[in-house]
């Protein structure tokens, strides 16, 4: 099983510049990918998961959404989905 971790968020988002030291640490801590996207730079990525407010997490499994989370989420709700 393969998680990957999708990170929407924007430069101008207060809640997005709370969370980045925090999933900074996650992508230390974890061994599965964590990509940051930019719904300014790269809208039709975020179109295509329905993002419809950031900061956003994605987990995926196996290619598939497995779960999400909207707003700011602490690093201990990550981590228990990926175990």
């Amino acid at each position: 099983m393969k998680y990957q971790i999708l990170d929407f968020y924007a430069d101008w988002c207060q809640p997005c510049k709370a969370m980045k030291p925090m999933m900074e640490e996650l992508a230390k801590e974890i061994k599965y990918p964590i990509k940051k996207i930019d719904i300014d730079r790269d809208l039709t990525f975020a179109n295509q998961y329905d993002i419809l407010s950031i900061p956003t997490i994605v987990i995926l499994k196996d290619g598939k959404e497995h779960k999400r989370f909207n707003g700011i989420v602490k690093k201990a709700d990550i981590k228990a989905v990926l175990i």
